[in-house]
This record gives structure tokens, C-alpha cells and sequence, in this order.
């Protein structure tokens, strides 16, 4: 293949190797989104699960609505972790 051809072919590559690059990006964009808003909802819910159990200790204090609300405490902890990773991280499209 000479020069010129090289050039030719590769000129006519670009284009479809940049749709190529943006359809991947696209894509990738949607994935993480999606995984955020996942591990979010799951920190939610459990978010909401400690709400209702500091609720319950404040309405009715005993060693049993203590314990729910250290365990709910702790379950939400692990999930609200999870989403700490996405405080420092910036998507550029």
C-alpha cells in the first residue's frame, strides 16, 4: 500500500472509527449511570430502613429498639460506602 492509499484509507476510516469511539463513550456514560443510581437507591432504602428504626427508639427507647437501630446503622454504613467512590470521581463525555 502506498502513502497516498494509507492516507486515503484512513481518511475514510476516521469517521466511522469516531462514531465507533462516541457510540462506546455512549454507552459507557449509560452503564455508570445506571450502576450510580443502583448503588444510590440501594443507599436509599437503607437509609430510609435507619429512619424508621431511630423513629421506633425514639418513640419507644428499650435495649431491643437500640440493637435494630445499631444494625440498621450498620447496614446502611456498608451501602452508604459504596457510594462514596462516586464523590470523587467526574464523568466527562
Amino acid at each position: 500500500m502506498t502513502y497516498s492509499a494509507f492516507l486515503l484509507t484512513l481518511g475514510l476510516l476516521t469517521p466511522a472509527l469516531h462514531a465507533a469511539d462516541a457510540l462506546k463513550t455512549q454507552q459507557a456514560l449509560q452503564n455508570y449511570s445506571q450502576t450510580v443510581y443502583a448503588v444510590y437507591s440501594d443507599a436509599y432504602a437503607t437509609a430510609s430502613k435507619l429512619q424508621s428504626a431511630v423513629n421506633q427508639l425514639v418513640a419507644s427507647p428499650s435495649a431491643e429498639t437500640l440493637e435494630a437501630a445499631r444494625h440498621a446503622w450498620l447496614d446502611s454504613r456498608v451501602i452508604w460506602g459504596r457510594t462514596e467512590a462516586f464523590r470523587f470521581y467526574r464523568v466527562r463525555p
